[in-house]
């Protein structure tokens, strides 16, 4: 059930009863915390940092992700090098997603990315 707004709503000038565009969800910031966001990113110093401390990591796929794994995002991006780090740390080459059962080789092949298309 939706809160109502503050009474002050209109007259107020703080920021704290004026909804933001700049607002994000838990499930956003799960997300931006997330190897499915390093991996998306190409950044693999976090990725790795983030494998390290769970090396089950690499195969899991993110809560209302669709059921994408950190290596569907690496795929989409065309991040060559996360593609490595995860198939070297034993993502699941052949994961699929719950809706149009994609693997990560299809999200590579869909974003043109030859390099991560090899690598699967």
């Amino acid at each position: 059930m939706p809160r109502p707004p503050p009474p002050c709503l209109d007259a107020c000038t703080c920021c704290a009863a004026r909804p933001s565009a700049l607002a994000q969800s838990l499930d956003e910031l799960d997300f931006a915390r997330s190897a499915g966001a390093a991996a998306s990113a190409g950044d693999v110093g976090r990725l790795g940092a983030l494998l390290a401390s769970r090396p089950g990591r690499a195969g899991e796929a993110q809560a209302g992700s669709g059921g994408y794994c950190p290596l569907h995002y690496a795929a989409r991006a065309g991040a060559a090098p996360a593609v490595r780090l995860l198939l070297a740390a034993g993502a699941p080459v052949d994961a699929r997603t719950t809706e149009g059962r994609a693997t990560p080789l299809h999200r590579a092949a869909t974003a043109g990315s030859e390099e991560c298309v090899a690598l699967l």
